[in-house]
């Protein structure tokens, strides 16, 4: 149980309105850090090549995740115009099983994304104007001329969700900070990038000299053997960093919960999937019910009906159209057309068959067959993929779900097999209970939004069953 919270922490998110001074070929270094503990570096190299810049981002980390230790890399090789607008990119994430690969370009109005080492997953995103990568985005800075009272909004494209969201940076204040044993000038500078608040210290000479980020992560700039420089000890865990105290009365047995009540409050809930279905939200308090599936009427294989279409195709990590996804659906169901039974088994062989792993990579359904392991976001991608090749309409849920007196950030899927049914392939639930909370439905650009909570969520159950 985990999100993409590490990658959007490492974003320097920062913008300009007007072309900003070309720089010259360098190189930067920066330690990344989770409150006081370093737990990795980052190094950017820029290039400057016919037309504009060759910038690649290159970042190294250790995460505690549920326990483990999980070694992230992630790299972003872009090519730019001259004024950092980008025209390519190929993005790689690897953390142990889980590797990752994006490649994008920009063609007039679209952004053109393709996933996987062989570029075979497709995504066309439409764009008024070519976007930023966020791992050059202090270039844009070092040669303006900021002052107290500027404020920019441009469009900064994310690799790692997939998602393209507007930046506000506002320059709030002149003062001096202390780099190496130098105090040098810089401007505070205030973002908010899909509802994530950060800070980046800005140096007219050298750039982004500190950043902090959501839960404590912070970017300090540093010399190339201090930044590489970590320390072995353990690094905080992340899930317990992110989770949220659940307040109110006590739950012995979430997993048992048909129904459950509890105020939200905390955090601007616009924009999330907080009504639909067995779970609405008014007034600060949502209410959740477990689906009662005793009297539903199943549909038959393969599920047609308006608006379905949709909740049927392949996504980039999620390749419904592979053969091997195919054809382990049709192992699974056999000659089966009943929905909700076919769902239902599909369901069950994946809780039964991936073993249950933390991992901090991105998930891709085809490496999860051939791996069968992983977490929440494993099961749940591998499930969604699976559901669609049998044609079973899905879609993948993610938000809260109660655990040990803490609601933890999950992921977990809805089918449609004559109606919407909410399943969790990590705990084999079919319906899932009713401690689940939505707050995104979607793929990575949506799961975006729940980073806005990390931190300031608050729940509070009210009532339960």
């Amino acid at each position: 149980m985990r999100k993409r919270i590490f990658s959007l922490a490492a974003v320097v998110l920062a913008v300009l309105t007007c072309k900003s001074a070309l720089a010259a070929s360098h190189e930067e270094w920066a330690g990344i850090y989770l409150g006081k503990q370093k737990i990795g570096y980052e190094h950017i190299a820029v290039e400057r090549i016919p037309g504009g810049f060759k910038v690649t981002d290159d970042m190294t980390a250790s995460l505690g995740v549920l326990g483990t230790v999980q070694e992230l890399n992630a790299k972003t090789s872009s090519v730019t115009d001259g004024s950092y607008r980008l025209r390519s990119f190929r993005f790689s994430m690897r953390s142990g099983f889980a590797d990752s690969e994006i490649s994008g370009s920009v063609d007039g109005h679209t952004l053109r994304l393709r996933t996987g080492p062989d570029a075979s997953g497709a995504k066309d995103i439409k764009i008024d104007e070519a976007p930023f990568l966020a791992s050059g985005a202090d270039l844009y800075l070092r040669g303006l001329k900021l002052k107290a009272g500027d404020s920019f909004d441009l469009p900064i494209f994310d690799p790692a969700s997939l998602s393209l969201e507007s930046m506000k940076a506002n320059v709030r204040s002149a003062e001096t900070m202390k780099t190496g044993d130098a105090l040098v000038p810089v401007y505070r500078v205030d973002e908010s990038y899909a509802g994530i608040d950060g800070i980046d210290w800005i140096s007219p000479k050298l750039g982004v000299v500190k950043s902090s980020g959501p839960m404590g992560f912070t970017y300090i700039r540093e010399a190339r053997a201090q930044a590489v420089d970590l320390k072995s000890s353990a690094p905080p865990d992340i899930t317990a960093l992110a989770s949220v105290p659940a307040g109110g009365a006590a739950v012995a047995d979430p997993r048992s919960l048909s129904f459950m009540r509890a105020r939200l409050e905390g955090i601007d809930f616009a924009g999330m999937s907080l009504n639909g279905g067995r779970q609405s939200f008014s007034g600060g308090i949502l209410t959740a019910r477990k689906e009662n599936i005793s009297g539903l009427k199943p549909a038959e294989l393969p599920v047609k009906g308006p608006g379905l279409e949709r909740f049927l195709r392949p996504q980039p990590f999620v390749q419904s159209d592979d053969p091997e996804i195919i054809g382990k659906a049709r192992e699974i169901i056999g000659q089966d057309k009943d929905s909700l039974s076919a769902a239902g088994k599909l369901l069950e062989w994946v809780y039964e068959n991936l073993r249950q792993y933390p991992s901090a990579g991105i998930p891709s359904a085809i490496e999860v067959l051939h791996n069968l392991s992983g977490d929440c976001n494993e099961h749940a991608t591998l499930y969604l993929a699976l559901a669609r090749a049998a044609g079973i309409p899905a879609r993948m849920d993610s938000g809260l779900v109660l655990m040990d007196g803490r609601f933890y950030y999950h992921a977990w899927n809805e089918v449609y097999v004559g109606g919407w049914i909410t399943v969790d392939p990590t705990f084999g639930q079919f319906p899932a209970d009713a401690s689940h909370i939505r707050l995104a439905e979607g793929g990575l650009d949506k799961q975006v939004e729940l980073l806005k909570a990390v931190g300031k969520l608050k729940i509070k159950i009210l009532q339960y069953k």
